[in-house]
């Protein structure tokens, strides 16, 4: 009987021990995101963030398709370096955002007023390029709709 009191306290303060841990890691997680998401947020938006830098979705008019106003598709010929193509781009404004594959293709971004003024500006000085095999706007793919038609 005594060992079976001795085993129910101690779980008794186990369950406690736990229940006061857990409440400390929540305060500590809760206080931490709170922190987190308060620094410089002003309106809702983060001061960091540049109106410049934020691609918006605009229509081609020769297409018709439509594209990320601030970035860029490039492949270059396989011959550039990778050190090379990052100053073309950054030559042209741009910054890479990420590299595809082992071909160097990729997806630039540039500073743009949200119209894709800039961008189209920028495709035709890397069009003229040598050392660029090809490049484009980075326009937006949809899939089709199923419609339950697929089999």
């Amino acid at each position: 009987m005594k060992a079976k009191r001795i085993t129910t306290i101690a779980l008794g303060i186990c369950l406690i021990l736990g229940l006061l841990g857990g409440y400390y890691l929540w305060n500590v997680y809760t206080k931490q995101v709170s922190v987190a998401t308060d620094v410089g947020v002003k309106g809702g938006i983060p001061s960091q963030i540049d109106p410049k830098t934020i691609g918006k979705v605009v229509r081609d008019t020769a297409t018709g398709k439509d594209f990320i106003s601030n970035q860029i598709i490039v492949e270059f010929n396989t011959d550039v370096t990778e050190e090379t193509a990052l100053a073309v781009i950054a030559s042209v404004g741009g910054k890479m955002e990420q590299r595809f594959t082992a071909v160097p293709l990729f997806l630039i971004r540039v500073e743009d007023g949200g119209d894709g003024s800039v961008a189209r500006t920028v495709v035709k000085k890397l069009v003229a390029d040598p050392r660029v095999k090809r490049v484009d706007l980075n326009f937006l793919t949809t899939k089709p709709a199923d419609n339950g038609t697929a089999q």
